[in-house]
Order: structure tokens, then sequence, then C-alpha cells
């Protein structure tokens, strides 16, 4: 063998091995970021046990139009592992929000948490897919960029859950800044689509969890990466709110004020 070819077969059996290293390190970082969660939740307080069959019923009973009838609900004792996103061709602007109508039947705060969960979901979703969209807000960007777990192939993208929720925390995190008329939208939206004479309907943050990532299945809330899951949600969430409420909001008041004038029309 020449002294070429010998150095082309060196450089081709260093090149596997520095790929089978990089692995070993992922799947390492992986391991240890699960130990490390995993002795998080175990060191958390030990809270009540919740009937949460029996909460997952009432969120069927409070939303049935929005539930199908033949469908019987089955229990996931974990969150989804894989997530799959099929992309759009030339989508160059963030998503608009779309929510069901039926979901302003809610009191308008639950509204404007499962709206604000939903959209969160698409515009990470969106990021994925066109990271340059986001370049000016380089720890999203950067953070897209580095993710292990993303794969493209000719249909859609796969992606880790993981990385996925880690991206939109950060999503989230900056949300004035990406979905800076979210607000107006949902307010909009929801005085569109609103049913004066419907009964105001409240959700508990395990009921908004399972309405947002997927109604057909019900999430055992005493697992407890479940229980973690559905506890981060509703933080992410409500501080993201705090973001938008830093100024002063008549909404309410015009709410009441807009829909009082509905019912005397009427």
């Amino acid at each position: 063998m020449s002294e070429q070819n010998v150095a082309f077969e060196i450089s081709v059996i260093e090149a596997s091995l520095s790929m089978l290293n990089d692995n070993e390190k992922l799947h390492l970082n992986k391991k240890q970021s699960l130990k490390a969660r995993i002795a998080k939740i175990k060191q958390a307080p030990k809270t009540k046990k919740i009937n949460f069959v029996a909460e997952y019923q009432d969120l069927r009973s409070k939303l049935s139009p929005f539930f199908s009838k033949d469908e019987t609900p089955e229990i996931l004792f974990r969150p989804h592992q894989i997530g799959i996103i099929t992309p759009i061709k030339n989508y160059r602007k963030f998503p608009l929000l779309q929510i069901n109508p039926l979901l302003c039947n809610l009191k308008y705060a639950d509204f404007e948490k499962t709206a604000l969960a939903l959209y969160a979901d698409d515009i990470t979703s969106f990021c994925i897919v066109n990271p340059k969209q986001i370049k000016n807000i380089p720890e999203i960007y950067q953070l897209i960029r580095n993710a292990k777990s993303i794969q493209k192939n000719k249909f859609y993208y796969i992606y880790d859950m993981d990385e996925f929720k880690q991206i939109k925390a950060k999503i989230l995190k900056n949300f004035k800044k990406i979905g800076s008329n979210f607000q107006a939208s949902c307010q909009s939206f929801y005085l569109q689509n609103k049913k004066v004479k419907e009964t105001e309907i409240s959700l508990s943050p395990y009921q908004r969890y399972c309405l947002v990532n997927n109604p057909k299945y019900i999430f055992d809330a005493n697992k407890p990466d479940i229980r973690h899951d559905i506890e981060m949600t509703d933080m992410q969430i409500n501080q993201t709110l705090q973001l938008f409420r830093s100024k002063p909001n008549n909404f309410k008041e015009n709410l009441i004020s807009q829909l009082s004038n509905e019912q005397k029309r009427k």
C-alpha cells in the first residue's frame, strides 16, 4: 500500500473515531442531564396525590364539543419523548395565533394562558424550521443551531422533546420581542368568539396541560416527571404574561363593558 493510501485510510479511521467519541460524549451528557433531573424531582417536596382521571373527565364535560364523542382516551404515564414538525414552504413570517373558537368559553385568564401555551409551541416549531428568522436573539438562535437531536429529512423535522422544551423556555423568556402582538390578537379573538350566554369555564394547570399537549390522552399527574412538567409549564406561562402586564391594561374593564352592551342589545 502506498504512503498516500495509508495516510488516507488513517484519516478516514480517525474521522470515524472522532464521530464515535462525539456520540459517546453526547450520550454521556444526556445521561448526566437525565440523572440530574431525576435527582431534582426526588428532592422536591411531596405533594398530595390528585385524582387525575376525575380532573380529565371534568375537562371533557366542561368542553364536550371540543372532544370527539367516539374517542376513548388513553392514560399516558409520561410525556412524549419525540416530536415531529412538518414545515410549511416559504414560511417567512411568524405564524398567526391559531386557537379553537370553542376555547373562548373559558374565563379570559384561562383562555389567555391556554392561547399562549399553544402559540409558544407554534413559534418554537417555526424557529426550529426557520432559525435565521431569530438571528436577532442569539441565545435562541445558538440553542437551535447547537441542538443535537434536530434531524431533517425530505418531509419533516424530528426532535427530542427535552431540547424542544429548552428552546421553548428561551422563546417564552423573550416572547415580548417575538410575539409582541400576542396580547392584542388574543383579546381581539376572544371578543369576536365569546358567547355571552355560555357559562365561563375555569381550568386547573393539569387540565390546561392536557388540552395543550394532547387532549386525547390522560396524563398521570402523580408521576414525578409529569408533575414536574406541569409545574414548570405553568410557571413559564405566568412569568411570560407578567412581561406583558408591566404596563397598565384596561382589557378586563373593556371586556365587561363590551359584553354588558351586547347583552343589552339582545
